[in-house]
């Protein structure tokens, strides 16, 4: 298993006074990991919630990504 695309992803971004929410994908990959969380939430827009409470150091961003179950998964032949 994996992460959805990066393309369906949701950015917040902690630069300004107030959380900043746009889509993904987060720009700068050589910037982007430095941890992870994993949800289990009913939609992406609860997981954006959660994201935005965050205790975050100003400038820092969070890329949001869903994690498909299993049954989206494509099967290899074995």
């Amino acid at each position: 298993m994996g992460l959805d695309d990066p393309g369906q992803g949701i950015v917040i971004d902690f630069s300004g006074e107030a959380p900043m929410v746009t889509d993904g994908p987060y720009g700068e990959t050589k910037e982007l990991f430095g941890g992870f969380f994993l949800l289990d939430v009913a939609s992406q827009q609860e997981a954006v919630e959660w994201a935005k409470r965050v205790p975050a150091a100003p400038g820092s961003k969070i890329e949001v990504r869903r994690v498909p179950a299993s049954n989206e998964v494509p099967q290899g032949d074995g």
